[in-house]
């Protein structure tokens, strides 16, 4: 691995001038995902900028009652033990607790598996059915967008070259229940081969949400699948099982890899959401 000068802004300030300075440089924050990248020279940049003395600043759980805000310092030990969360958003703390083991779980932020973009990010479906924001920030302010507006593409992202992700932003959850599968090697210490996140709210609510992970380039709310099982609910008339596989699998552009088959990816999502589906009591023509 060649020498990569190592910067160590002491303040949001410092951070944000060194960005203006050196756009696009890689953010270096628990280094679950970058380290590997650098050891097989994936990755091989002039410099690095290195967020370990802001973990004070932005690793923080901000409870705002309506909603909470979470720095992008925070790590996923933190996500999946913090009781508030565990209350009220138990998706993401579930997640939380199956990246990597627990001394992965230490070093890895919210941040860094949202914005290394991995299609896999397990704590994004989550985040999504939740209908997470961010709060970017640059030399230039702030700014909030949608987590479902990030992604543009795979490892495609709308951040400005000069912006870093400060905090997620997470609204009143609804009431309704909620399910998170990961499927994987192994149930934890796995990178997933596909993820599943739904919440359901009660009859007539109208709130139907459902997350993918590992089943497109990049972690997304699955729009059709979602319209079509809202509107059946409302009839209050049985859903046609293999009418909502076939809405599932338009939302989905699963591939082949190391890991699995695209082929195998859709399949068990399909019966994922179907087995959610019936044990809500939702009744499956």
């Amino acid at each position: 691995m060649k020498s990569i000068e190592l910067l160590s802004p002491a303040t949001t300030d410092e951070l944000d001038e060194l960005l203006a300075r050196y756009p696009g440089t890689p953010l270096l924050a628990g280094a679950t995902d970058l380290m590997p990248l650098l050891r097989r020279g994936v990755l091989h940049p002039a410099r690095m900028i290195g967020l370990h003395s802001l973990r004070d600043e932005l690793g923080k759980v901000e409870d705002q009652g309506e909603g909470l805000v979470i720095g992008s310092m925070s790590d996923m030990a933190l996500l999946a033990s913090h009781p508030t969360i565990r209350q009220r958003y138990p998706l993401l703390a579930e997640a939380a607790g199956l990246i990597g083991a627990p001394q992965i779980q230490q070093m890895a932020t919210l941040g860094g598996n949202i914005a290394n973009a991995s299609p896999a990010a397990d704590s994004v479906p989550p985040l999504l059915v939740y209908d997470a924001s961010l709060i970017l920030q640059s030399s230039a302010g702030t700014r909030e967008i949608p987590l479902s507006e990030f992604y543009l593409g795979y490892k495609q992202l709308a951040l400005a070259p000069t912006e870093w992700i400060r905090a997620v932003q997470l609204p009143l959850a609804p009431v309704a229940r909620g399910f998170y599968s990961k499927t994987g090697a192994r149930r934890a210490q796995a990178i997933a081969k596909l993820s599943l996140a739904v919440l359901i709210g009660t009859s007539g609510s109208g709130i139907f949400r459902v997350a993918a992970g590992a089943l497109s380039p990049f972690p997304c709310r699955l729009p059709g699948v979602e319209d079509y099982v809202r509107q059946l609910l409302q009839e209050d008339t049985p859903l046609p099982e293999n009418e909502l596989r076939r809405h599932l699998a338009g939302d989905l552009a699963p591939i082949d890899d190391m890991r699995s088959t695209a082929a195998y990816r859709l399949r068990v999502a399909q019966n994922i959401l179907c087995n959610i589906m019936r044990e809500v009591g939702i009744e499956l023509a």
